[in-house]
């Protein structure tokens, strides 16, 4: 294709001599002439032209030959110019490569850029031949700078998630932190996991610390971070001087239910009393109690006094075990016991005539469907 390119054009410049005109028709105006007089060229078949054109055509030849040697200098860079870059990040993402790794990668990358800008001339000269290149290495030099910057970005993309999540972590620290116990016994659940956020700040902490000794590595290639990834490394710095100062108002806090709670198991003492002055009263009426006639009304009034006695027991444990937990001497509030073993006899005789009565009753009905 080259080569018949050269020879149409050796043949154009000999065609184009034969359209030379005479000097004389130019010189002698007044003298006439025939139309259309040219000087006498060179044919195109003529032995000279054509050992002209053999010469040329392999010269040319000759010439081609380094010219093809140094085009295969670049098949090196065929596999770096068809790479597909996004791919090829997806795939080292997925392999999860640790930072010096990526490190590593990266300033590789940087690297053969420089050396394809120190090797690949913008412009070379070759025989006859002006090969321009520049095109080709901007091509590379840029396609090396995509590969290093998308693997900077996609590190940065990974530090920002693992940092999210330590920074996540702190936050849900922090949120427990402001729940406020309603209980006493919520209280001392809440000051003993407050006695282990020291160990775990100190883990966060390091992990966090762990993690902005790996960002320097973007630093290295000046690498610029979005602004709210700025700001959340010195965020995630700044949570354990946080916390600190969140744990100090808490256990001021905590002190203060404390009292309350303490002042609140005072008065369900007190109710607890008055709770077993009623509960003694009921029982002494329901004790008195002989009328056979109001078996189920009777039941009904001694289940309910039995439900209260239960849960004035219960009511009676909960309050020992708040004792304990403020370091109050434990009443062992003996009259629940009492009352509740000399009122179970009348809850069983009172109960069970309800239901011996009921069952009579029911038979009894049935007899007088037959009878009738």
């Amino acid at each position: 294709m080259f080569e018949k390119t050269l020879e149409k054009i050796m043949d154009y410049g000999i065609v184009m001599s034969h359209k030379i005109p005479q000097v004389e028709p130019m010189l002698m105006e007044r003298l006439k002439y025939a139309e259309d007089l040219f000087l006498s060229s060179i044919g195109l078949q003529e032995a000279e032209i054509c050992t002209l054109k053999e010469r040329m055509l392999k010269a040319i030849r000759s010439a081609v030959v380094p010219l093809i040697a140094y085009c295969r200098e670049y098949d090196r860079h065929v596999q770096l110019y068809t790479l597909d870059v996004d791919r090829f990040i997806e795939k080292y993402k997925e392999e999860n490569h640790p930072v010096h790794e990526v490190k590593d990668e990266v300033a590789l990358h940087m690297r053969m850029k420089a050396n394809l800008i120190a090797t690949i001339p913008a412009v070379i000269v070759i025989g006859p031949f002006i090969v321009h290149v520049d095109a080709l290495r901007q091509f590379l030099c840029n396609k090396r700078q995509e590969i290093a910057t998308k693997l900077l970005d996609a590190f940065a993309a990974k530090m920002k998630v693992l940092l999210e999540g330590v920074m996540d972590e702190y936050k849900a620290v922090y949120r427990k932190l402001c729940e406020k116990p309603g209980t006493i016994e919520l209280l001392m659940e809440m000051r003993e996991w407050m006695e282990t956020i020291p160990l775990t700040v100190r883990g966060l902490d390091d992990t966090v610390r762990r993690y902005l000794l790996e960002y320097d590595m973007l630093d290295q290639f000046w690498y610029a971070l979005e602004q709210e990834e700025f700001e959340a490394k010195w965020e995630a710095l700044g949570w354990p001087q946080r916390l600190t100062i969140k744990v100090e108002e808490v256990n001021n806090m905590l002190d203060e239910e404390t009292e309350v709670f303490q002042k609140l198991q005072v008065d369900d003492e007190f109710m607890l009393q008055d709770r077993l002055e009623l509960i003694s009263v009921t029982i002494a009426n329901l004790a008195a109690q002989s009328d056979f006639s109001k078996v189920h009304e009777i039941a009904v009034d001694v289940r309910r006094a039995w439900k209260l006695i239960k849960e004035t027991q219960e009511f009676g444990q909960l309050l020992n075990s708040r004792q304990k937990l403020f370091g109050m001497p434990v009443t062992p509030f003996d009259q629940i016991r009492k009352l509740s073993n000399e009122f179970e006899p009348y809850k069983n005789l009172w109960t069970t005539a309800s239901g011996k009565y009921r069952i009579i009753s029911y038979f009894v009905k049935s007899d007088s469907k037959l009878d009738s």
